[in-house]
């Protein structure tokens, strides 16, 4: 008997020690509770007060953007009414070299906000992918002496472009993704695609096109943008280590050329996709870029009533 209730004395004290163990696990976890949910308070607090701070800096550098286009517009007129009434080529080189000035800090600018917005939407101020399956972007080329109509008949902001013309009577207003605008850069373009770029980085599928008129600036542009997605492209692989190929073809009045080869126009347009592409191996970079520019050599191009 007495060993029983030794027996269960000493159970009982081991009872008590694991009490005492959960209770102090139970004040711990408390403790711990109270001190996230405080610490989970003040973030989000922090989190509220950087949101708006990054609100005001987006807002003032939008306002200083919109500032910038107002100065490089305004010195391109100074600088193609100087040069057109012959003063002194002094002068035109400072205009133009605050112009220029203009423009790199308008860039930056564009570059800081982009990064402030994705910081403020919970990014790490890095290119992320494109979230939307189709966007339309518009690039409007800058008037030439001998467009048939001036500056005057279009207005543009970063989403509507505004026509006037006597052939409809009054403007027309067209709505767009994104409007890049006749004074703005292939740069500022390209900040719009690289998610494209990222996106098909990362294994996915990506298509840019470039559709207009003859003598809109699609080969101008389109050669810009290539150029930089294989900078980009390079930025983010090592040469060495990815596999690229290539394949540029031509369509030209219902058939298909293959730019990589000298082969003539054909129909069989089946085997020409599937024998054009090539592996670039090492240095693609470079190799793309040779190819790209002699095969811009072999395109089709026939003069039409618009050029």
């Amino acid at each position: 008997m007495k060993a029983i209730l030794k027996q269960h004395e000493e159970h009982k004290r081991e009872l008590e020690q694991l009490n005492d163990h959960w209770e102090n696990s139970a004040r711990y976890l408390e403790y711990t509770k109270q001190e996230l949910e405080e610490r989970l308070y003040h973030a989000e607090e922090s989190a509220i007060l950087i949101k708006e701070e990054l609100d005001e800096i987006s807002i003032q550098k939008e306002i200083e953007i919109q500032r910038l286009k107002d100065e490089i517009k305004d010195l391109r007129q100074e600088i193609s009414f100087l040069s057109s009434s012959q003063v002194n080529n002094h002068r035109v080189k400072e205009l133009e070299d605050a112009l220029n000035k203009a423009m790199r800090e308008q860039m930056e600018f564009k570059e800081k906000l982009r990064i402030a917005k994705e910081q403020s939407e919970g990014g790490n101020g890095e290119v992320t992918e494109v979230t939307t399956t189709v966007r339309v972007i518009v690039k409007v080329r800058p008037f030439l002496d001998s467009d048939p109509a001036g500056p005057q008949c279009l207005m543009c902001n970063d989403t509507e472009v505004q026509i006037e013309s006597k052939k409809v009577g009054s403007a027309k207003c067209f709505m767009f993704e994104k409007v890049i605008g006749p004074d703005d850069s292939i740069d500022e373009l390209f900040m719009d695609l690289e998610s494209n770029i990222v996106h098909a980085a990362n294994g996915g599928n990506s298509c840019i096109l470039a559709y207009g008129q003859t003598g809109s600036g699609k080969t101008y542009t389109m050669n810009g943008v290539i150029s930089r997605s294989l900078n980009k492209l390079k930025q983010r692989f090592d040469c060495e280590s990815v596999m690229i190929s290539l394949q540029i073809i031509e369509i030209y009045n219902e058939q298909v050329k293959n730019l990589l080869t000298n082969d003539p126009l054909s129909r069989d347009w089946k085997d020409i996709l599937n024998l054009s592409e090539i592996q670039l191996g090492n240095n693609w970079v470079s190799k793309a870029q040779d190819l790209i520019k002699k095969s811009c050599h072999k395109r089709q191009t026939k003069s039409t009533d618009s050029n």
